[in-house]
C-alpha cells in the first residue's frame, strides 16, 4: 500500500499533468519541496520516486533551464 507521502506525490503530479505541465515535474518538484535532506542527487530522486535515469535527467534539466531548481557541487 502507497504511503501518505507517496499518494501526495502522485497527486500533486496529477495535479500538475492536469495543469499543462507533465505529471514527472510535478511529483519531482513535490519530492524536491519536502525530501530530507532537502539537497538531493539524482541517484535519491530516482530511489525516492521510483524512476529511471532518463526520467529524472530530462526533467532536472528542464526545470534548471527555467531556474526552478538548482544544481550544486558539494564536495566529497
Amino acid at each position: 500500500h502507497p504511503t501518505e507521502q507517496q499518494r501526495f506525490i502522485e497527486d500533486m503530479g496529477l495535479f500538475f499533468e492536469r495543469s499543462g505541465s507533465t505529471r514527472m515535474v510535478g511529483r519531482v518538484l513535490v519530492w524536491l519541496l519536502i525530501a530530507q535532506p532537502p539537497l538531493q542527487s539524482a541517484e535519491d530522486l530516482m530511489a525516492a520516486l521510483q524512476v529511471s535515469r532518463g526520467a529524472i535527467s530530462a526533467t532536472l534539466r528542464q526545470r534548471i533551464d527555467r531556474g526552478m531548481v538548482d544544481r550544486v557541487s558539494l564536495p566529497e
